[in-house]
């Protein structure tokens, strides 16, 4: 988080009037954290179990922020993500489901954000990768999600297709320097 959130924040770009974030499975904190210490007009929730979340606790104090950011223990699923929000943040979050799975989340999102609030996913993403090395790495990665954790990598094309059917507009994807074979891809409510 701390060597790609300056760039993702960028990428993201928050428009003016924009005070509210909701970062879901986002557990350490840091890219709130980021996030807040970037816009000084921005609240932001953080959504995950109350272990995950002790880490961001230590974030969001540390950098005097606890005021500014709530820590919402619970399971994302069946809670209520208390929107509305302007932007989602899914970040290392999809691959722990199937399509099905994701749909129902990003309709989640979807209804926790306002009329043109935006989600954010970081993920790894198969296929139209630069380089042998970053190729052999997220296939690599798709293997041990799925060894270890009932997990997957989708392509573009498929989180396109996902974000799409979910109700979402505006589908673009970002290339991360610092983080190849990552992808941010953004998309409007």
């Amino acid at each position: 988080a701390n060597l790609t959130g300056p760039d993702i924040i960028k990428k993201i770009a928050l428009p003016e009037g924009q005070t509210r974030l909701v970062d879901v499975g986002g557990g350490h904190g840091a890219f709130t954290v980021q996030f807040c210490q970037v816009y000084p007009d921005l609240s932001a929730t953080i959504i995950d179990s109350e272990s995950a979340l002790e880490t961001a606790r230590l974030h969001t104090v540390g950098a005097g922020l606890d005021e500014r950011i709530t820590l919402l223990p619970g399971d994302l699923w069946t809670m209520d993500w208390e929107g509305p929000y302007d932007v989602a943040l899914l970040f290392n979050l999809l691959h722990h489901w199937d399509i099905p799975t994701n749909k129902k989340l990003l309709e989640k999102a979807r209804a926790a954000l306002k009329p043109g609030g935006r989600v954010a996913i970081l993920d790894q993403v198969e296929g139209q990768i630069s380089g042998p090395a970053t190729n052999a790495f997220v296939r690599l990665i798709a293997l041990m999600y799925h060894l270890f954790a009932d997990g997957r990598v989708f392509s573009q094309e498929q989180l396109n297709d996902l974000l799409a059917d979910s109700g979402f507009s505006d589908i673009r994807s970002h290339n991360l320097t610092k983080a190849p074979g990552n992808k941010l891809i953004t998309a409007v409510a």
